[in-house]
Parts: structure tokens; sequence; C-alpha cells
């Protein structure tokens, strides 16, 4: 999953704010693995900020699913302790990267205290984004119905019929329960295919898809990730 979190700008620390670290390391308490779209070192270049091309840039980035949230944080003191009581909220729309549109909306409203107005706010943040993290996974498992979705990314994919007859194995492979085709850039022949495995990973898929088409040249496999990546050859028969 990427994550696209805006935050209070006095609370950013070199673009990474508390609410989405808190969000990245929750989700991953869930199985899930999440990076930051904020975060300059991870590899998300938009052309635009249009949902369409936010959504194939995080698919470019290996992400299944996309957060695009705001966080907001405001402390005030607290009459009965003297301290500070800060109130947060984190509000997001949660996208499959195959879709332009929500599949659902997320929303965490949290209150920390603590002696310092900073301190409360930090906290106030985290707390946000621990809470949304099981909010989000709760959304991804409704969505995949018990399946476990992966990512297989193609090269070699200039030819539209050749990448149908491809998707159609995927399909017809034993362990794969549906597959579709989330993203295809004929100009360089890449392509990004989402499956749907029930009782397989990926090193298994990549086996039982060199089986059925010797063509295929297997890249890279990563199970832990549920990513795999293959060159398709010319088409032919499956």
């Amino acid at each position: 999953m990427l994550l696209l979190v805006a935050e209070p700008e006095l609370i950013l620390d070199l673009g990474v704010g508390p609410a989405a670290d808190a969000l990245r390391r929750g989700l991953s308490a869930h199985g899930l693995t999440a990076i930051d779209g904020r975060d300059s070192l991870n590899k998300f270049s938009p052309k635009d900020k249009s949902v369409e091309a936010l959504t194939f840039a995080a698919a470019r980035a290996g992400a299944d699913w996309l957060l695009i949230a705001a966080a907001s944080v405001r402390a005030e003191r607290d009459p009965a302790s003297g301290a500070w009581r800060a109130h947060a909220s984190l509000i997001g729309d949660e996208y499959a990267v195959s879709s332009s549109t929500p599949v659902d909306q997320i929303r965490s409203d949290t209150s920390v205290l603590d002696v310092s107005s900073g301190g409360a706010r930090g906290k106030a943040l985290d707390q946000a984004g621990e809470e949304s993290a099981a909010r989000v996974a709760a959304v991804i498992a409704r969505a995949q119905g018990g399946r476990t979705v992966g990512a297989v990314f193609v090269t070699g994919a200039f030819d539209l019929p050749r990448l149908k007859a491809f998707v159609s194995s995927l399909r017809a492979t034993e362990g794969v329960s549906g597959a579709s085709l989330a993203i295809w850039r004929d100009e360089d022949g890449a392509a990004i295919i989402r499956v749907f495995l029930a009782g397989l990973k990926t090193d298994g898929l990549s086996a039982r898809l060199l089986r059925r088409d010797p063509s295929l040249t297997l890249l890279s496999v990563e199970p832990d990730d549920g990513r795999l990546a293959v060159e398709i050859g010319a088409w032919r028969e499956l």
C-alpha cells in the first residue's frame, strides 16, 4: 500500500509525519507492507495530482492499494489538569490502484494529554495513525474476501493479443481465483496484472506459469511481498 497523508507543516520531519509513520507501523502489524509517498526516497512520481495519475504512479511503485488522507491537530490547555490536550483527526479515501473510485473512506479522531503542546500534538497524530491502520486493513480484508492479492509485473507486452492471452493463462492456472489488468503501457511494453490467489504464493504461481508457457522468462519472485516479474515472448496458443 502507498500512503499519501497530508499533515500539519509544523509537525512534518523531512516530509514524513507521525500519522503516516504510525499508519505504516500499524499496517505492518496487520501483515501489510506500506510505503510513504511523501518520502522522497520512495519511487513515487505521479505526473499530476489527479486521482488517476496518483493511482497509476502507486501501481508503478509496486502498490496494490492507495490511501489519500489528511491529518489535522489542535492543542489547548486542559482546565482540570493544566496540561495540554491535543485533538487529532485523520480522514482519507482508500483506493485499489486498478480503479480511480474510492473503495471506502476511513476516519479516526483522538484526544491525548501531555505536559507540552508539541508532545500532545505528536502523540495524538500518532494515535490517529494507529487507529486508522486497523480500519484500512479491515477494508482490504473485506475487498479480498479471504483471498491473497499479488501483482505480476510484465515486460515485453507490446502486443495486446499476447497480453490478453497471458491474462487468460493466469486465470486458468490452478490456485488463481481471478486476474485483472491494472496497468498497460504499450509504448514501453510494461504491464501490471493483479492476481487473486487461493492457497498459493507467487513462487508457486511462477512455477505453474512456466509449465503452462515455456516462452515466459522469469525475472524475479518475491513471495513475501506477493510480487512476480516476467517477460513475455511472442504470442502463441496457450
